[in-house]
C-alpha cells in the first residue's frame, strides 16, 4: 500500500473519530443537562412485548415495554418505549427523567449511558487507530504515512 493511500485512511480514521467522539460527548451532555430539567423517578417494566415486522426483504423483530412510574402532579403514568438491551423482563426497575409538564416526554438514563458510552469508545478507538499509523517508527523499520 503506498503512502497516499495510508494517508488517506490516517485522515478518515481521524475525522470519523472526532465526529463519533464529538457525537457521543454531545449525548453525554444532553443527557446531564436532562438530569437538571428533568424530574427522576423510578419506573417499573409493566409489560413487555416482542413483534416480528417485515421491512423490505428482511425480518426483524421489535421489542417494546411499558413502564409505570409515579409523578406528584398526575399520579401514576404509562408510556411505552422500545427497547435493545435482551435482559429486559416484567418487574424490573427503571430509572425515568421526565418532564413535569410532558409526562409522555421520557428518557432512560440507563440506556443512553451504554448507546453514549458504546459510540465514544468507537470514536477514541478510531483516533488511536490514527494515532499508531502516525507515530514515529523505530530506525529499522518501515515508515507508514511520512
Amino acid at each position: 500500500m503506498d503512502p497516499l493511500h495510508k494517508k488517506l485512511i490516517c485522515f478518515l480514521l481521524i475525522l470519523g473519530g472526532i465526529a463519533l467522539s464529538g457525537g457521543a460527548l454531545y449525548g453525554f451532555w444532553s443527557l446531564y443537562h436532562a438530569y437538571s430539567t428533568h424530574e427522576r423517578v423510578v419506573g417499573v417494566i409493566q409489560k413487555t412485548s416482542t413483534e416480528r415486522v417485515h421491512r423490505h426483504r428482511k425480518v426483524r423483530f421489535e421489542h417494546e415495554m411499558l413502564i409505570k412510574y409515579s409523578t406528584d402532579k398526575y399520579g401514576d403514568c404509562y408510556v411505552s418505549k422500545k427497547y435493545y438491551w435482551p435482559f429486559r423482563q416484567v418487574g424490573d426497575e427503571v430509572t425515568v427523567l421526565c418532564r413535569p409538564q410532558y409526562t409522555n416526554d421520557v428518557r432512560l438514563p440507563g440506556d443512553e449511558c451504554w448507546i453514549w458510552g458504546i459510540i465514544l469508545a468507537c470514536g477514541l478507538v478510531c483516533v488511536g487507530g490514527a494515532w499508531v499509523m502516525l507515530r514515529p517508527q523505530k530506525p529499522g523499520e518501515e515508515q507508514n504515512c511520512n
